[in-house]
């Protein structure tokens, strides 16, 4: 039997994509080019909410890139 734990409510995860926009505008506001790389699988529609964010923000929506790294893991056998 798998019991679930809820972590993070609706509201507190857009609080969180908020601060990490918040965050990406204030440390690349000299230097616009930047781009958001997901980790395949979980982190790929966090980058995209990021830059869906970013995008109503600016006008601008940022290179979003899919980075796969089960291949270099070392927990699974």
């Amino acid at each position: 039997m798998t019991t679930e734990k809820l972590l993070f409510n609706t509201g507190e995860v857009q609080d969180g994509v908020q601060h990490l926009c918040e965050a990406v505008l204030r440390d690349f506001k000299e230097n616009p080019d930047y781009v958001l790389l997901g980790l395949h699988k979980q982190g790929v529609p966090l980058a995209e909410r990021i830059a869906d964010h970013l995008e109503e923000k600016t006008g601008t929506r940022p290179a979003v890139g899919k980075l796969d790294i089960s291949m270099y893991r070392d927990d699974i056998g």
